[in-house]
């Protein structure tokens, strides 16, 4: 293992820590934004980690009292401290993910290729946080919020246990698994390439069983891992913004959207466009084939991954806009602009009260029915379409039981 303590790499000292950390495991991270074509040269690295620990004490809302991540990993296998070993984390998205993992950012962007020297380095970081105290849990970002991170290929890197690459281990490649994990990976470059899927022995895409478990699993009513299964495997394939918690095990109206849809990016209709998954739904997301979900249009709701603390996009200026052509602008002291900031969540919180809203439904970040409301379009994706029995009956609750009453 190669560490790069925080003196070695420049580190500003921390504004103050917490110890109150009791490590289950490890949360895996992304940068997130398009990368420089290639391999950076590795001197290039060490800025890297000093610009984003800048940025991080910069941040406008979130106080951070230090670089967000535990570690970072960069792709050349070195290891960098960031707040370092017993210290709690401040990147994982929530109070509880933050006490309970380590966070580890691997320095890659949306469009870097997943090398094995970045996949060595991970796993350098794993090792050496369990040797220190850190349970055995591994997880992304994620897992804890609605968010892309740490992307598709890393994400089932994580999903896969963390392993190392086929030829690191010195190890011949069965016969079949040439589009498996981790041969396929190693020679399809970013992960479940179109027509190969990228999958592991043990599963597809993103932990999805290989088998479809039945149309009993889903609908109105059901509470288990498949869902789960369901709803991850379709975030991977763009269905993020349907999602403002999750997903999780019991199913909810966001994976009814999802899935429907998914379906529709397919050209089905009708039955076929329902929002409950059918074998043929399932399996394109054990492939990772078809069509992905078609990212929002016009004004359509984006999802609530772009207005996290620290986001920082044209939906956040739109939205901040509207606002303001409402009435409801009057904490901004400048913009609005692209960078989430506590006077939009302010600004949309007044517009949920004013809506006679309350509790988590007034806390100031906008969902599909805030958005909805406030550019004055339907407040239901589907009140011109029947979204499919499953929808409704005993134990229900969704958006389509509220329009339907």
């Amino acid at each position: 293992m190669h560490l790069v303590t925080r003196e070695e790499w420049g580190a500003l000292p921390p504004r103050g820590t917490s110890t109150d950390f009791e490590p289950q495991g490890v949360t895996f991270h992304y940068e997130g934004v398009p990368a420089s074509a290639g391999v950076p040269d590795h001197s290039t690295c060490a800025s890297t980690v000093r610009n984003i620990q800048r940025m991080h004490l910069d941040h406008p809302t979130e106080d951070y009292d230090d670089i967000a991540y535990s570690f970072l990993v960069c792709v050349h296998g070195s290891v960098f401290e960031g707040r370092g070993l017993h210290i709690r984390s401040g990147a994982n998205g929530t109070a509880s993910a933050n006490r309970s993992y380590y966070s580890v950012c691997l320095l890659i962007g949306t469009n870097t290729l997943f090398r094995p020297a970045l996949a060595r380095g991970g796993v350098d970081a794993i090792d050496y946080l369990r040797q220190n105290g850190a349970g055995g849990a591994l997880n992304g970002h994620r897992d804890h919020i609605a968010t892309a991170c740490p992307g598709t290929a890393a994400y089932s890197w994580v999903e896969a246990g963390c392993p190392l690459y086929a030829e690191d281990l010195g190890e011949g490649v069965p016969s079949g698994y040439r589009n498996h994990w981790p041969y396929g990976w190693l020679h399809g470059g970013l992960g479940l390439p179109a027509g190969e899927g990228g999958l592991s022995p043990q599963g597809g895409s993103d932990g999805i069983a290989d088998v479809f478990p039945g149309s009993g699993f889903f609908g109105s009513g059901a509470n288990n891992d498949h869902v789960t299964q369901l709803g991850r495997a379709l975030v991977a394939r763009g269905g993020a913004r349907f999602y403002e918690v999750g997903p999780g095990p019991v199913w909810s109206d966001a994976d009814l959207r999802a899935t429907k849809a998914f379906q529709e990016a397919q050209g089905w209709s009708g039955s076929d466009a329902d929002g409950l998954p059918g074998s043929g739904t399932w399996r394109l997301l054990v492939a990772g084939t078809g069509n992905d979900i078609q990212p929002a249009s016009g004004n359509a709701y984006p999802g609530a991954e772009y207005f996290l603390p620290g986001s920082h996009n044209d939906y956040v200026t739109l939205l901040g806009r509207q606002l303001v052509a409402e009435g409801y602008g009057g904490h901004y002291t400048s913009g609005p602009g692209p960078r989430w900031s506590e006077a939009d969540r302010l600004n949309v919180r007044d517009f949920q009260l004013a809506q006679g809203w309350t509790g988590n439904d007034a806390n100031g970040y906008p969902g599909p029915y805030t958005w909805a409301r406030l550019f004055g379009q339907p407040t239901g994706s589907s009140s011109q379409h029947f979204p499919g029995a499953g929808s409704f009956g005993p134990g229900a609750a969704n958006d389509y039981v509220t329009e339907l009453g």
